[in-house]
């Protein structure tokens, strides 16, 4: 798993427990060792599910780990669990006491990170709010995890988020997910929807509908 950091052309390459430091551009790996990895942080065998970098400190990398979040920093190379782990939950709280289950994927949404979360009925986008030590879920699998409409996180009912593999933010409001289930879904925080933009049932039919023409 990879990111790309457009604003030096870094690459950073998350293995299963360290993160490494290349540059392309000078075509050499900057760090001869590892920058950053779970042998940092005090409780070991962690697993790197996915980072990001901090969009205002470049020496700040999230990263969601086996059940929580981690902030590594990269030099030098330091490392610590900032929200949940060891042991599975589902709890928004402050960052000491919330809980996750299965964290994927993490992206920085404005000015919180997100996070997706498959834990079956606990799919779950949530939102770490470093800055004031809290963590609030999103939208959870509502009243279907693959429904389309507003959302309201807890109602039990309304759109809903299934099987959440990958995040990215497009912009501070508008957050895209990818599912294992070849989907692409769209979420709308101005106005609390979410919608398919693309489903493997429409994938489908449009790639035969192009090889019969």
């Amino acid at each position: 798993m990879y990111i790309v950091d457009g604003r030096h052309v870094n690459l950073y390459i998350t293995s299963l427990a360290a993160i490494a430091l290349f540059s392309p551009l000078e075509a050499v790996q900057i760090e001869s060792s590892l920058v950053a990895s779970t042998s940092t942080i005090d409780t070991l065998n962690y697993i790197l599910r996915d980072l990001c970098l901090d969009p205002t400190d470049d020496n700040i990398v999230y990263a969601v780990i086996y059940h929580g979040v981690a902030r590594f920093t990269l030099s030098p190379p330091a490392g610590e669990i900032i929200s949940g782990g060891p042991y599975e939950g589902n709890r928004d709280d402050n960052l000491n006491y919330s809980k996750y289950n299965n964290p994927c994927s993490c992206t920085v949404f404005g000015s919180v990170l997100a996070v997706a979360q498959k834990g079956g009925s606990d799919d779950a986008i949530r939102l770490v709010d470093v800055a004031n030590d809290q963590v609030t879920t999103l939208i959870d699998v509502g009243g279907g995890a693959f429904k389309d409409g507003p959302f309201q996180a807890g109602s039990g009912s309304g759109g809903g988020i299934g099987n959440p593999d990958y995040l990215t933010a497009i912009n501070s409001t508008h957050l895209v997910v990818c599912s294992n289930i070849a989907q692409i879904r769209l979420i709308d925080t101005i106005s609390n929807t979410i919608s398919t933009l693309v489903d493997s049932v429409k994938s489908v039919s449009l790639l035969l509908s192009l090889s019969l023409t």
